[in-house]
């Protein structure tokens, strides 16, 4: 049979190569990967080939040793739950019992004391994985601070090793994100001067008050939300003070963003 299509995307192989790589992998997720198509394209695309179907159904019933004909025996409710809270996963309890993940649900659905102690389950499986990620943070905290030394010159020799990978990234990530080496400029800059004084100096804290209750120096537009502009950029080497300062709107805060103040009222005026 000739390759099949589905629109201008995806290509399908022939029925019998599908049935195949179903007959290997058993799943759809893992049938979808290979061919690298969506799950829900394949499911669409079977859907609309009702024998194609069958055969791949057929296929991963007899791979998983299931007949989905017969009735399913299931364990007691203790062996169940201890299953379900072992493999975590009811999907996971499905494979391990040779019965569908569907009909498992069900069955657990048609009995209230089962999906509340699975519910239950899975609630306690949440907060235990919460609380392996705080221990793991609090390990890994201790640990490089206990191996600063160690970890400062693996990271030296790992640099040195890749560096021609390393400065080619950079690059790029400059070359992608023009915009972006401006702003952490400015970061590092407002870092700097944060050890100076001047964001503690108590003239342009007060001064700050003051502006944001006065109207936009650049449009005269007063808002709730006033912001305080550097006249001069601080990333241009202006300083974080209270001469350099003025009231503005959060649109021109925006809009001026790092460009001198001649430089925005020209662009103002077009």
């Amino acid at each position: 049979m000739p390759n099949q299509f589905t629109g201008p995307k995806y290509r399908y192989p022939d029925d019998n190569e599908l049935v195949g790589l179903f007959r290997r992998y058993g799943y759809m997720a893992a049938v979808a990967k290979v061919l690298e198509i969506p799950r829900g394209s394949i499911r669409g695309y079977l859907n609309r080939r009702p024998e194609l179907k069958k055969r791949v159904a057929a296929v991963c019933w007899g791979r998983a040793g299931l007949n989905t004909k017969e009735k399913y025996t299931y364990p007691s409710d203790a062996d169940l739950l201890y299953l379900i809270a072992r493999h975590r996963t009811v999907g996971r309890t499905a494979i391990a019992l040779r019965i569908p993940d569907a009909t498992l649900s069900a069955y657990i659905a048609r009995n209230p004391h089962l999906k509340i102690a699975v519910e239950e389950i899975k609630a306690r499986d949440w907060h235990n994985q919460e609380r392996q990620r705080e221990r793991r943070k609090r390990y890994s905290k201790e640990w490089h601070k206990n191996n600063f030394d160690y970890q400062r010159d693996y990271n030296r020799k790992r640099r040195a090793e890749k560096r021609d990978h390393i400065n080619a990234v950079m690059r790029r990530w400059y070359r992608d994100n023009k915009e972006r080496p401006s702003i952490l400029r400015n970061r590092i800059r407002r870092n700097q001067l944060q050890h100076t004084g001047h964001y503690t100096d108590p003239e342009t804290l007060d001064y700050i008050v003051l502006l944001k209750r006065d109207p936009c120096s650049y449009c005269g537009c007063f808002s709730d939300h006033m912001a305080v502009d550097h006249i001069e950029p601080v990333s241009r080497g202006a300083e974080h003070h209270w001469s350099n300062m003025t009231s503005a709107c959060r649109s021109c805060n925006a809009a001026k963003r790092d460009r001198p103040l001649l430089s925005f009222l020209l662009t103002m005026r077009r």
